[in-house]
C-alpha cells in the first residue's frame, strides 16, 4: 500500500510537471535556441526514466505479494508512521501544489534568463575580441590593395618614362646627325663657292687684255691688227667727239660717278665712291 501510494503521488506530481512545461514552452516558443532543445530533451529523458523507474516496479501480482509477505514483518512497526505520513501527504491541497510549481516555475525562468543574459553578454565579449583583429585584417588587405594599385602604377610610369626616355635619345642622336650634315653640306658649299671664285678669277683674267701689254706692243711694232684697230678706234672716238659736243645731254635722274682709273695685280679697274666696275 505503501508502495501503491508512493507511485500515484510521484505519477500525479509528474502530470502535474508536464502541464507547466508545455505551458513555459508555449511562451517561449518564440525565443528557443539549440540549448533550449537540449533543456527539453534532458527533461524528456528525465520523465523516460522515470517511467522506466515505474515500470520496474510495476511487478505482476504474485511478486507483490511475495514481496509484501517477507516485508510484512520488517513494515510492522512502521505502518503506523506510514498511515500518518499519506494522511498528510493526502491534505496538501491543490492550491498549495499549484504554488509550490509557480515558485518553481519562477526559479526556471529566472535561471533561464540569467543564462540567456549570460549567453549574450559572452557573445557580446566574443565579438568584441574578434572585431580588433578582423579590422585589422580589413586594413591590412586595404593597404595591400592599395600598394598592389601603385606598384601598378609605378609600372606604367616607368614604362612611359623609359619610353620617352628612349625617344629623347633617338632625337638628340638623329639631331646631331643633321648638325654634322649641315656643317658638312656648309664646308662643302663653301669650298665650291671658293673654287668657283678661283676659276672665274682665272677665266677673267685669261680674257681680259693688259693695257700695259698692248701699249708695249705697239710702241714695238706688234701686230698690224692691233695697229689697225687703234686707228680706227682712234677715228670713231673723233668722230663722236665731234658729235657729242654739239649735242645736250639732260639725265632724268642726276647720278653721277667719278670713276677713276687704277691697275692692280695686272687688272684694269674703274673705282668711284659708289661701285667698282671690274674689266
Amino acid at each position: 500500500m505503501k508502495d501503491a501510494a508512493f507511485f500515484d503521488e510521484v505519477a500525479v506530481f509528474l502530470d502535474q510537471n508536464d502541464a507547466p512545461e508545455a505551458a513555459e514552452k508555449e511562451n517561449h516558443e518564440a525565443a528557443t535556441t539549440p540549448r533550449d532543445d537540449g533543456l527539453h530533451l534532458d527533461s524528456r529523458q528525465l520523465l523516460a526514466e522515470t517511467e522506466e523507474l515505474l515500470a520496474s516496479y510495476d511487478t505482476p501480482t504474485d511478486t507483490q505479494q511475495e514481496l509484501n509477505v517477507n516485508s510484512a514483518s520488517m513494515n510492522t512497526n512502521s505502518s503506523e508512521d506510514d498511515k500518518t505520513e499519506t494522511l498528510q501527504n493526502d491534505n496538501i491541497s491543490t492550491g498549495k501544489r499549484r504554488e509550490i510549481w509557480n515558485a518553481q516555475a519562477a526559479q526556471r525562468r529566472l535561471r533561464y534568463r540569467q543564462k540567456l543574459q549570460d549567453e549574450k553578454e559572452t557573445l557580446r565579449q566574443q565579438a568584441t575580441e574578434l572585431s580588433t583583429p578582423v579590422t585589422i585584417l580589413e586594413n591590412a588587405q586595404v593597404e595591400l590593395k592599395t600598394r598592389q594599385a601603385s606598384n601598378l602604377m609605378f609600372g606604367a610610369w616607368r614604362a612611359v618614362a623609359a619610353r620617352q626616355l628612349e625617344r629623347r635619345l633617338q632625337a638628340e642622336q638623329q639631331q646631331k646627325l643633321l648638325r654634322a650634315e649641315v656643317v658638312g653640306r656648309a664646308r662643302l658649299i663653301h669650298q665650291m663657292s671658293l673654287l668657283l671664285e678661283d676659276r672665274l678669277k682665272s677665266k677673267q683674267q685669261d680674257r681680259l687684255i693688259s693695257y700695259e701689254w698692248v701699249e708695249t706692243n705697239c710702241e714695238t711694232g706688234g701686230s698690224a691688227l692691233f695697229t689697225t684697230m687703234l686707228e680706227e678706234l682712234d677715228d670713231a672716238y673723233l668722230r663722236t667727239d665731234d658729235f657729242v659736243h654739239g649735242l645736250e645731254f639732260e639725265s632724268a635722274v642726276q647720278v653721277a660717278y667719278n670713276l677713276t682709273r687704277n691697275q692692280k695685280d695686272g687688272v684694269l679697274y674703274f673705282d668711284s665712291a659708289d661701285r667698282v666696275v671690274q674689266l
